[in-house]
């Protein structure tokens, strides 16, 4: 089998996994956010990659988590390198402690990009504080700019 249909393999298997993979609510939290914490990620996906004959490496490099998606049976893979941003440091954490939060963020969020897994609804950069239906709701009801403004 040529690269290519080894990648399509990996897509498709990748899509039934999606097809599969829950919506995962946040479970966890820490300094006033709520987030899926990553043993939760991990648990709740192994099973649904296995079944659909894909696994997950991610290893670090430098200030870099790599993740990589492969397909078992084709050898074919994708992969996403994320760097992990220093972070200041928090309240009671060491450095060592403040160097493993800020990798195991990125391993959560790198792992979720990589898998198209939704976490809940995440509407940290929206500022929506509303469900969608009201908030289409309260988008209808506006007549101009200065309504949309006041939202």
């Amino acid at each position: 089998m040529d690269s290519q249909a080894n990648k399509v393999e990996l897509l498709k298997a990748l899509m039934e996994f999606q097809k599969e993979c829950p919506v995962l609510y946040k479970d966890s939290s820490a300094h006033n956010k709520n987030y899926v914490n990553l043993t939760t990620v991990d648990a709740t996906i192994k099973p649904l990659l296995r079944k659909n004959g894909l696994l997950y490496t991610q290893f670090l490099d430098g200030v870099s988590v790599n993740t990589t998606i492969w397909h078992a049976d084709t050898g074919a893979s994708i992969s996403g390198s994320f760097e992990i941003p220093d972070v200041e440091a928090q309240k009671g954490m060491n450095g060592y402690q403040n160097i493993g939060s800020g990798i195991t963020y990125m391993r959560r969020y790198a792992l979720c990009s990589a898998l198209g897994i939704v976490a809940d609804a995440d509407r940290d950069a929206t500022g929506l504080t509303q469900g969608l239906d009201e908030y289409v709701d309260a988008l209808n009801k506006c007549d101009n700019i200065a309504d949309l403004n006041n939202m």
